[in-house]
Parts: structure tokens; sequence; C-alpha cells
């Protein structure tokens, strides 16, 4: 093998192992990108359901605890 050959392998593999490396960065790019969405997306559910806690607390003592008759979930 002459030396033109062996400096064309080198470049071959080196530029195969850039592409590599930068697709390797943009999925982890993506990754935590889409780790990021996921875990906003669950804070805002957990912040939705305190906001209903607190209002269900709040209208229960609001009646000492005791549902008024014009409640629709009551049941005959």
């Amino acid at each position: 093998m002459n030396l033109v050959g062996l400096l064309k392998a080198v470049l071959g593999f080196a530029s195969a192992l850039t592409e590599y490396l930068r697709n390797r960065e943009l999925l982890e790019a993506g990754e935590a990108k889409a780790i990021a969405e996921g875990l906003k997306n669950a804070n805002e559910a957990i912040e939705k359901a305190r906001r209903a806690r607190r209002n269900a607390v709040r209208d229960f003592d609001k009646r000492d605890g005791v549902p008024d008759d014009n409640d629709p979930n009551l049941r005959d």
C-alpha cells in the first residue's frame, strides 16, 4: 500500500468518526430536550392537581365539611 492510499484510508476513518460523534451529540441533545419537555408537562400536571386539591379543601371547609343540597355529585 502506498502513502496516498494509507492517507486516504486514515482520512476516511477520521471522517466517519467525526460524523458518528456529531450524530451522537445530536441524539443526546434531542433526548435532553425530550426529557426537559416531559418534566415540564409533569410539573404542570402536578400543579394543576395541587390547585384542584386546594380548591376542594377550601370548598369543604367553607361549608363546615357538609356538602350543600345543590351539590350535583350527591346521590339519592
